[in-house]
């Protein structure tokens, strides 16, 4: 039963945001808007993470019933249990290039190592996350100004200025 939702997660976390991202469409234009107006949108966001992560465990327990190699991810999902936590380390892999860059490594590092594999998995889950989480710049615009732009971009169609803010 667990495999028949196999297809819907890697169309949603893999192919869905390999075509969408820095893609000027109306889709794109309204969830840049949305994950920087709404703190309760950036918390789903950090939640849908957290489901791709137990999902990940749920089905590498019922393919190779080994609970020794989920020990180190296991700890690591109960820590993404707080979504503020998560969103934090998101935050934090967006802004500053160099935790990326180790963040990346310690993921490869990690996928070669047999025990190490689910957590692996899990931090590049969490890295595909922090690719969409806005930018520092978009941040720091007021409310107000995002708003105007927001309605402007509706009327014209051009969502391109908000998508080059949200990923810069």
């Amino acid at each position: 039963m667990l495999y028949c939702f196999l297809p819907f997660i890697l169309i949603f976390y893999v192919v869905l945001p390999m075509m969408l991202y820095r893609r000027d469409c109306p889709a794109m234009g309204r969830f840049c808007y949305y994950m920087r107006m709404s703190d309760n949108f950036r918390r789903f966001y950090g939640i849908n993470i957290l489901m791709v992560v137990i999902y990940i465990h749920i089905l590498y327990y019922n393919i190779f019933h080994d609970e020794y190699r989920l020990i180190a991810s296991t700890v690591l999902m109960f820590v993404m249990f707080r979504t503020s936590l998560v969103l934090k380390i998101v935050r934090t892999l967006v802004h500053d290039n160099r935790k990326l860059y180790i963040f990346f490594l310690v993921i490869l590092a990690s996928l070669f190592i047999p025990y190490l594999f689910t957590f692996g998995m899990s931090l590049a889950v969490i890295l595909i996350g922090a690719a969409f989480y806005p930018s520092e710049r978009m941040m720091s615009l007021s409310d107000k100004y995002v708003r105007d732009e927001y309605e402007y971009m509706q009327m014209t169609e051009d969502y391109k200025p908000m998508i080059d803010y949200y990923f810069d």
